[in-house]
C-alpha cells in the first residue's frame, strides 16, 4: 500500500479518520485537497477527471519526497484538523477549514500517501478500484447522528444536494426528482452511499467510525504502520443536542427509505 483513499458518508468521520491515518509512521494524510473538488465541479468527462485523480497522487507523491509544500487544511503548528465544522459560526484566524502550506523533511519513497474526499471519491469509486495503484478506506456512522448533523449544518447534503458528486453519480440527482421530501432525499442519499459501498465490499476497507473512535490503532494490521498517537479524540453526545421528536422521525424515515442501512447498524 502506497495510495490509499478516504472516502466515506458525509460527516461520518472521514476528517478525523485522516489525522489518525497521518498519525502512524510514514504516513502523509491530506484532506479535502481544495484544487481535486475544482476540479469534480468543473469536469465534465468522467474519465478525464479520474486520471486527473489518479495522476494527482504521483505528483503530490514526488513533492513530498523532494521537499515541496503542498496546501492543507492545518492549524498553523501543522497539526492536522479532526473536524471542520466545530464553532463554525465563529469563523476566524484558525478556522478549522483554513489552509496551511506544509512541507515534510526527510520522507522516504515508501511512505503512505492518504488523500480524503467523500462524495468526489465515492462518486467515480467503480472507476478509481480499476486502477492497481489504490487502496480504498471507506467509513461509515450510525445513520441517525450522521443525518442529524447534515441538517443541523449549513452545507449543501443539508439542503438535499451534493454538487461533488451529481456530475458522475446520476443516481443522486434521480433522487431529488422523485420527491422534495429533504428528510427522505437526506435519508436516502446515505442508503446510496451504503449501497455503493456494499456492492464493492470485496475491495474495500470498511470501518465503522464507532469501532475508531474506541480504538485510533485500529488501522495498524491494515496499514503496516506503528501507531505514533497524539491525534485527541471528543465524541459528542448527539442524542443530548437533539429532541426526542427529531431522532424518532429520523429513525422512521430510516426504516421506511433506507433498510439497507440496517445491514450494518442493526440497532
Amino acid at each position: 500500500m502506497k495510495n490509499l483513499i478516504i472516502t466515506g458518508i458525509p460527516r461520518s468521520g472521514t476528517t478525523l479518520t485522516t489525522a489518525i491515518v497521518d498519525s502512524y509512521e510514514n504516513t502523509v494524510g491530506i484532506s479535502e485537497p481544495v484544487w481535486q473538488a475544482k476540479w469534480s465541479r468543473e469536469m465534465t468527462d468522467r474519465k478525464a477527471y479520474v486520471q486527473c485523480l489518479v495522476k494527482d497522487f504521483s505528483d503530490i507523491r514526488d513533492k513530498v519526497v523532494n521537499g515541496g509544500s503542498i496546501q492543507d487544511r492545518r492549524s498553523p503548528a501543522g497539526l492536522v484538523n479532526t473536524n471542520y465544522y466545530r464553532d463554525v459560526d465563529n469563523a476566524g484566524p484558525g478556522d478549522p477549514r483554513d489552509l496551511e502550506s506544509i512541507s515534510w523533511e526527510g520522507m522516504n519513497s515508501d511512505f503512505i500517501l492518504a488523500m480524503k474526499h467523500n462524495a468526489h471519491y465515492t462518486c467515480v469509486l467503480p472507476d478509481l478500484l480499476e486502477q492497481t495503484n489504490f487502496a480504498v478506506l471507506a467509513v461509515i456512522r450510525h445513520p441517525v447522528p450522521t443525518i442529524l448533523s447534515w441538517r443541523a449544518l449549513n452545507i449543501p447534503i443539508s439542503r438535499g444536494t451534493m454538487p461533488a458528486a451529481e456530475q458522475f453519480w446520476p443516481e443522486v440527482a434521480e433522487i431529488r426528482q422523485r420527491t422534495d421530501d429533504l428528510l427522505r432525499i437526506q435519508v436516502e442519499l446515505y442508503g446510496l452511499f451504503c449501497m455503493r459501498y456494499q456492492l464493492l465490499r470485496e475491495k474495500i476497507q470498511l470501518i465503522r467510525y464507532e469501532q475508531l473512535i474506541r480504538n485510533p490503532a485500529l488501522l495498524s494490521e491494515y496499514l503496516g504502520r506503528n501507531y505514533v498517537g497524539g491525534i485527541e479524540i471528543k465524541p459528542r453526545n448527539w442524542r443530548s443536542e437533539h429532541s426526542q421528536l427529531e431522532i424518532q422521525e429520523v429513525e422512521e424515515y430510516i426504516k421506511q427509505y433506507c433498510p439497507i442501512a440496517f445491514e450494518y447498524y442493526p440497532d
